[in-house]
């Protein structure tokens, strides 16, 4: 039995169902779109990253967005770099914050 659903809808968000309801998680908004190539494989490892961490689905959801949204911000599907601080402690002034979401319903 499936126990977390997660899908994508690109620059629309994704959605993660389990059997209590559902999140709704909003896209975060690169600062440029370079290329879209590897933006779903980067969602999926930031979220399974958050998993791993021991994160709520909510904010492993924001954690996939806002992968993806680097991975988009480079040429090609494995040039993004970022350091683990860059998300969890990000500079005042830096782009591509994670987005807001809507609880389960």
């Amino acid at each position: 039995m499936v126990e977390i659903l997660v899908v994508t809808y690109g620059e629309r968000g994704s959605r993660i169902y389990t059997r209590d309801g559902q999140v709704k998680i909003e896209a975060v908004k690169p600062v440029k779109v370079v290329d879209p190539t590897g933006a779903g494989d980067a969602y999926r490892a930031g979220f399974a990253a958050g998993l791993v961490e021991g994160m709520s689905l909510t904010d492993c959801g924001k954690l996939g967005s806002w992968v993806a949204a680097k991975a988009v911000e480079c040429y090609g599907a494995q040039k993004h770099q970022f350091k683990r601080e860059d998300y969890f402690n990000p500079a005042p002034a830096s782009a591509s914050q994670p987005a807001a979401d809507e609880t389960l319903s």
